[in-house]
């Protein structure tokens, strides 16, 4: 088993899975259920950090990311990130920054299921 540490009173595998790869940047993706289950074969190996960003595949990723990790949430930290880059979160039409940053974060828990 995966050494782990304690991070702010979580206990996280010493290696995480990016996640990026799954649906995003490296040509085409291993098929849905092949990448379903290395993350999960990752967690059986002690791997309980995961990564991915509402950028990768146009929220696809973490849409992915959600149903394979979905039977182990509980055992699991997912992180996800934005790049306002990408979608800049400076047009005021869109409301402040604030509630832009929040509405953003808010799309990225209802694709990741949690």
């Amino acid at each position: 088993m995966m050494r782990k540490v304690n991070v702010q009173g979580m206990e996280i595998g010493v290696m995480g899975m990016g996640c990026m790869g799954f649906s995003h940047a490296h040509g085409d993706p291993a098929p849905r259920e092949e990448c379903i289950s290395m993350m999960r074969k990752a967690h059986e190996m002690g791997v309980t950090l995961y990564d991915t960003a509402d950028v990768y595949a146009n929220g696809h990723n973490e849409i992915l990311v959600g149903e394979a990790l979905a039977p182990i949430r509980s055992e699991v930290q997912i992180l996800t990130k934005f790049n306002p880059e990408v979608a800049p979160v400076n047009d005021p039409a869109n409301g402040t920054v604030a509630q832009q940053i929040e509405a953003r974060c808010d799309a990225s828990l209802k694709r990741l299921g949690t």
